[in-house]
């Protein structure tokens, strides 16, 4: 969480619009994919982004 939280910081600081987080990991989807969902992100394609 803190990870995301950082990232998505660190681009709003830098000017940016959106963050998009490139999912690799074939195993525990449905866990992978709360997670993102809690912490506000949206899905695109197999992907997900957020907008900062």
């Amino acid at each position: 969480m803190k990870l995301v939280k950082a990232i998505t910081k660190w681009a709003k600081a830098q000017g940016a619009q959106h963050v998009f987080f490139y999912v690799t990991s074939g195993t525990r989807i449905a866990q992978t994919d709360a997670f993102f969902r809690k912490m506000g992100l949206t899905t695109l394609g197999g992907n997900y982004a957020v907008k900062v």
